[in-house]
């Protein structure tokens, strides 16, 4: 008989402090009768005039502000240092990292000319240029599944690998294989020693097999330093045992991506920087803010992921809490996840997708744990389409790099922590002039990339969400009017028109452009709450695609 789900929690440092209940929110709430209510749909294109959200969240308890109280402690800014290109932004305290040069990406993935080669990439960037995006939402110790679930979860649900708990070698693996489709992936869980909680006695792997069929990799316990109260040498000792673990799985499969998975400490920026000394592939984070104090952690592990070359991974919110909370709507499930591309995340794990019985987590996928043929809720159409929107986007996301991270607040006063206001130049943008955005109480977040070529990529969000915090907690649609200046466009810059990606098919379109003066063009786009816009200067030269484009 399995464990109880709450035993296990406190075994593997999964205690509801940092991968579940956030220290200060959601306290005494009563828990939302439908989670997720209101509109299960993504907004697919980029919209040429406002547009009312199409339904209301099903929210029986009033909006929380994020208090922020960080769990254990705050998030303190643990960027790197400026990786080159020019940035304009005004300092927070400590840089958010703008990355120069893109990593090479081997072959044209968009049948254009020959990318270039800027040099070998890390094992963990290799498989995200290589592969379709990480898409999972993490099943916790819910055994062998059947068919009908596996299938939902890769049908309906849109995953593109599955995520399996500390239980999850060699059985339950070799389980979701042997009914998934041709060619699903798995990443599983593994004890800080490298062993499996299902079968401890049995070794590395729980004593099954290096490169099983559909492998991506491991998670290697959790958390490192949690339990440490602040104490960084505690925090490294723990580190260093899971380093242990890292090399044991290491030796036993080689080829595997294996990485750690960190929470908001205190300790964490320490963590981080001696994380780029084990041989470990991808920066893994889980924080479950839901308004201003999101921002903290998503760039400092952006940071982290960039100064060491390594791809950065997260976990999205998709529980309750037994003792009572509002649940997650469709425009906070929007916002979260989308913040993530625009920081330039390429993996994104529901935390969770399902779980046996629990004393702390709901589920706000399913109306009960524990139960393979459990209802879904509303809320799981909302996050089914959002990962469409996810794997449309994939192709180009992981092929891009990030170079900064703006955001525009409604009120300076309310700048949430850890970002910078747009200035001119931020990202390393050469073509961005002036930002405006309009809408009651809403703030706009960019992230800038680049491509393989070097060719400039931006994201805009609309951050609305109906639990952000003030004053962005609500679901209005934003208006967000951005001034192109091309005064010094390269010959065949348009200046009439940009490339953009419609969110509902993940094709090229083309966005019209207001022709301000001889040397500037406008436009104007109008935004759902959490909904993004992804484009780039038409150059006559497409977005780069790697797999599934």
């Amino acid at each position: 008989m399995l464990r109880s789900v709450a035993t296990a929690f406190l075994l593997f440092g999964f205690v509801a402090a940092a991968c579940g209940e956030d220290v200060g929110l959601d306290a005494g709430l009563p828990l939302d009768a439908a989670p997720g209510g209101g509109d299960a749909a993504v907004d697919g294109a980029i919209d040429v005039g406002p547009q009312a959200d199409t339904g209301v969240p099903d929210d029986s308890g009033p909006n929380e502000a994020d208090t922020g109280v960080l769990d254990g402690g705050a998030f303190s800014d643990a960027a790197a240092s400026d990786l080159g290109v020019a940035d304009g932004g005004a300092g927070d305290g400590g840089t958010p990292a703008d990355a120069g040069a893109p990593p090479d990406s081997g072959a044209a993935p968009d049948g254009g000319d020959v990318l270039p080669d800027s040099g070998p990439l890390s094992r963990g960037l290799d498989w995200v240029r290589t592969n379709p995006m990480f898409v999972s939402g993490l099943v916790v110790a819910m055994g062998p599944p059947p068919a009908e679930f596996v299938r939902a979860y890769y049908e309906d649900f849109h995953a593109t690998a599955a995520h399996l708990w500390a239980t999850g070698m060699p059985a339950e693996a070799a389980a979701w294989g042997a009914v998934g489709p041709p060619g699903s992936r798995f990443v599983s869980w593994l004890d800080s020693d490298g062993n499996s909680a299902a079968n401890p006695a049995a070794g590395v792997l729980g004593g099954g097999p290096a490169g099983m069929p559909g492998r991506i990799g491991y998670q290697v316990g959790d958390e490192p330093g949690l339990a440490c109260n602040g104490d960084v040498p505690c925090a490294i000792a723990d580190l260093n045992r899971m380093g242990v673990g890292i090399d044991a799985v290491r030796a036993a499969d080689p080829s595997a991506l294996i990485f750690l998975n960190f929470a908001d400490l205190d300790v964490t920026p320490a963590l981080l920087s001696a994380y780029a000394g084990l041989d470990a592939d991808v920066v893994s984070y889980d924080a479950y803010h839901r308004g201003a104090q999101a921002y903290e952690p998503l760039e400092a592990v952006r940071a982290a992921g960039l100064a060491q070359g390594r791809p950065y991974w997260r976990y999205i919110r998709s529980f309750g809490y037994d003792s009572g909370s509002a649940g997650v709507t469709a425009s906070d499930a929007r916002w979260d996840a989308y913040s993530g591309l625009l920081y330039g995340y390429t993996g994104h794990s529901w935390f969770l997708y399902t779980i046996s019985a629990s004393a702390e987590l709901d589920p706000l996928l399913f109306v009960a744990e524990n139960d393979f043929n459990a209802a879904r809720t509303p809320l799981f159409a909302a996050v089914a389409a959002i990962n469409q929107v996810l794997n449309r986007l994939g192709p180009v996301v992981t092929q891009l790099t990030s170079t900064g991270v703006r955001y525009r607040p409604a009120l300076p006063l309310l700048q949430p922590p850890g970002t910078q206001d747009w200035s001119i130049g931020a990202g390393g943008d050469p073509y961005l002039s002036d930002l405006a955005v309009s809408g009651v109480g809403v703030d706009a977040a960019l992230g800038f990339f680049v491509d393989p070529y070097g060719d400039p990529v931006v994201m805009v969000q609309n951050v609305s969400h109906t639990h952000g915090t003030f004053p962005t907690s609500h679901e209005n649609v934003g208006t967000i009017t951005l001034t192109f200046d091309f005064g010094a466009a390269p010959v065949g810059v348009s200046t009439t028109a940009l490339r953009g990606l419609d969110l509902s098919t993940g094709l090229t379109t083309s966005i019209p452009l207001t022709v301000v003066d001889a040397t500037h063009s406008s436009v104007v786009l109008t935004l759902q709450a959490g909904d993004i816009a992804v484009f780039k200067v038409d150059n006559g030269r497409d977005f780069v695609r790697g797999p599934g484009g």
